[in-house]
């Protein structure tokens, strides 16, 4: 990585949350005494590797004021979809980030990111003359079937080579914007970051991704989430967001 190519983040946390509750949006689910959201940020804070960071929360939800206090977070409002969201995080980031610049795109309900992780994906920067884009992956465990819309299985697929894609995922500036564009374009809704720049032609790497970082998706992930966040603060890897809400708020 060029060393005077910056770093911007944006957070996806405008969904609503519908497999883990009807009683709210999962971002503001209260895990081990704060906000989910609380957790994420806190934890990309501390990286110390982006210039900015914009969070996309829902339309209309009035932001949260431990958000608006920090100069280094811009709060925007999303669309209907993830892909739509993203778009309206980028535009954001159009407002500081040259063209080689690199954007990461991390999951709002992803609050356990490591600083290995972090360090594994700068690293494949640094050889990014190959590549437009890293993606942090898992390789599927588990067998995989097809099935059709009446339940049948279809077919038995190969887990050889398929891997679970994670995030942050991040790509050069300019690519992602022409990926993301090019499929709102054509109608395409891609659930990640890395389909829209794969459909265009980007070369997409893959780095070793991590078991503990797990998305908040139903009720029972919150349980490892919430030993995996402890599990840190008690050792020192990262603070308990309390701290940086009380301080932030004053």
């Amino acid at each position: 990585m060029h060393p005077n190519q910056n770093n911007f983040c944006v957070v996806a946390a405008a969904g609503r949350g519908s497999r883990f509750s009807a009683d709210g949006p999962k971002q503001y689910a209260d895990v081990l005494g704060a906000p989910l959201l609380a957790h994420t940020v806190s934890g990309i804070l501390s990286c110390e590797v982006f210039e900015k960071i914009v969070v996309v929360l829902p339309a209309g939800d009035n932001p949260p004021g431990w958000l608006l206090q920090r100069e280094n977070i811009v709060v925007v409002s999303g669309g209907a979809t993830r892909q739509h969201s993203v778009w309206s995080g980028l535009k954001a980031v159009s407002q500081w980030a040259g063209a080689n610049d690199w954007v990461w795109v991390h999951d709002g309900a992803r609050p356990v990111l490591s600083e290995h992780l972090v360090s594994g994906i700068r690293q494949a920067q640094t050889s990014a003359d190959m590549w437009d884009g890293v993606v942090p992956a898992l390789p599927s465990v588990d067998t995989l079937k097809e099935v059709d819309a009446s339940g049948r299985v279809v077919r038995t697929l190969d887990r050889n080579g398929i891997w679970r894609a994670q995030t942050p995922q991040v790509f050069r500036f300019e690519i992602l914007c022409r990926a993301v564009e090019a499929c709102m374009a054509q109608g395409l809704d891609m659930t990640d970051e890395s389909a829209a720049v794969e459909l265009t032609g980007g070369r997409v790497k893959t780095v070793a991704g991590d078991p503990r970082n797990i998305k908040l998706t139903i009720p029972a992930d919150r349980l490892l989430i919430e030993q995996y966040l402890a599990e840190d603060i008690r050792s020192g890897r990262r603070q308990h967001p309390k701290q940086w809400l009380e301080a932030t708020l004053g």
